[in-house]
């Protein structure tokens, strides 16, 4: 299980869709993790449910989810079942800190009425894409990997972890805002493409029309058509692209630029859903600059291979890559 499968189980269980099955994988993944807090605050960011900044949740409801989670048996948060139907509470089973966490929400939101869930969310696995259009008319294509969240009572602000193109419907009086592990996005009415996983260094946002507002930890950037905004080791940067390269994983085209090895092969698996066992680590670092037009996965690793530096090797389901270091 990834952070990825982990978030949709987390989403049924919040829905009273969870099987126990599921929810044993669950536990199983966050017992395995050397952060638990900090994983449990990924799964179940409590802060993108309230549409005030100032409420919040009470204190120690991470750590309650946690404890919950991991011995189900222990009677840590006080459920009024009136506020939850039986089915979900005997769906959410050892994640009920979830669901209690969930009955705050209720509460506070809602004035102690049940009601459904405040959110909407869309999740991709690898290998595929998924057309969305938001009740705003924005238009936005979701990308193998990600999942995105929004609020119902407000489209015009999502989650994102993972990458998504984006064509925004104008509204002067609107902002819409997507906010992703590393920064905020703002924007009136225009198309880019963000891609900002919450598993990997580098994030970044890259505009084909209009103009984009990009904050991150006390910075702030800005760019319009062309240009890209990248953060690296905490600071923004920002570069010219191709703006036919904006979002053209979409149709399956691939531009690179002295783009690394392991920038490569995590577009191949995200959009094809490859899985790759890399044999020597140092061969990630080697970079290339070509352009792949619609061509299969194959083609792209025999063209790798021809350029020089690494090898792949099919064996079962997953690719062997294996190389020298480049210099």
């Amino acid at each position: 299980m990834d952070i990825l499968e982990a978030k949709v189980i987390v989403q049924k269980v919040l829905e009273g869709n969870a099987t126990h099955g599921e929810i044993a994988g669950l536990r199983a993944f966050i017992e395995g993790q050397p952060d638990k807090d900090a994983l449990v605050a990924t799964l179940f960011p409590a802060g993108e449910f309230w549409d005030q900044e100032e409420k919040a949740l009470p204190g120690g409801v991470e750590q309650r989810v946690l404890k919950a989670i991991l011995h189900p048996q222990a009677p840590v948060v006080p459920l009024r079942r009136r506020w939850f139907s039986g089915r979900r509470l005997a769906a959410a089973g050892a994640a009920a800190a979830l669901v209690a966490a969930c009955f705050f929400l209720y509460k506070a939101n809602t004035g102690g009425h049940p009601t459904a869930m405040l959110y909407d969310s869309v999740a991709v696995g690898e290998g595929h894409f998924e057309n969305i259009v938001l009740g705003d008319g924005t238009h936005l294509t979701l990308n193998g990997g990600s999942i995105l969240r929004w609020l119902k009572t407000n489209n015009r602000e999502v989650y994102l972890d993972g990458e998504a193109f984006f064509d925004v419907a104008r509204d002067s009086l609107r902002p819409f805002v997507i906010h992703s592990p590393s920064f905020t996005t703002t924007v009136l009415g225009t198309s880019f493409d963000i891609r900002s996983r919450s598993r990997e260094a580098i994030s970044r946002v890259a505009v084909a029309t209009g103009k984009i507002r990009i904050d991150a930890g006390g910075q702030r950037s800005f760019a319009t058509p062309g240009q890209q905004v990248s953060l690296i080791r905490d600071s923004l940067r920002k570069s010219t692209v191709d703006i036919a390269s904006i979002g053209s994983w979409k149709e399956h085209r691939f531009y690179y630029d002295r783009a690394s090895l392991k920038d490569i092969l995590g577009d191949l698996e995200t959009v094809y859903g490859l899985h790759f066992n890399i044999i020597d680590p140092d061969v990630l670092s080697c970079t290339y600059s070509t352009t792949f037009k619609n061509v299969s996965p194959d083609d792209i690793l025999e063209t790798l291979t021809l350029m020089g530096r690494v090898h792949f090797t099919k064996k079962d389901d997953r690719i062997e890559v294996t190389g020298k270091a480049c210099r």
